[in-house]
């Protein structure tokens, strides 16, 4: 599975194999990293129910066509400065998603291996 970057190592707590892909397809379940992704996504699915053509003319119909002015799009990519920005900014969310990533591992009896943890 696959998911935002600012929540990818909570992937684990869930029982799924983080996989540092845009969209990923496991079985049946569909999942994807970010908002454009998610449009990736959405047409991954429209091309597995109705073919590949009419996803193509869903994407004609909402225009899709990224054309980033930036190659920020990733923290594999984006200058050290702003990751570091967006990771301060992020740190509230990323703390509160940690408690219940820990918990709800926990229910599912999927141990916290991580150093430092528990």
């Amino acid at each position: 599975m696959t998911t935002h970057w600012d929540a990818f190592q909570l992937l684990s707590y869930f029982g799924a194999v983080p996989v540092d892909e845009r969209v990923v397809l496991d079985g049946n379940l569909l999942s994807a990293a970010g908002v454009t992704a998610g449009l990736d996504g959405a047409l991954r699915v429209a091309e597995l129910l109705c073919g590949t053509q009419k996803a193509q003319e869903i994407q004609l119909d909402i225009q899709y066509a990224p054309d980033p002015p930036f190659d920020s799009g990733s923290v594999a990519t984006a200058p050290p400065e702003v990751v570091r920005a967006a990771r301060a900014a992020y740190k509230p969310l990323t703390d509160a998603r940690l408690v219940t990533a820990r918990r709800i591992g926990a229910k599912l009896g999927i141990e916290d291996d991580r150093p430092g943890a528990g």
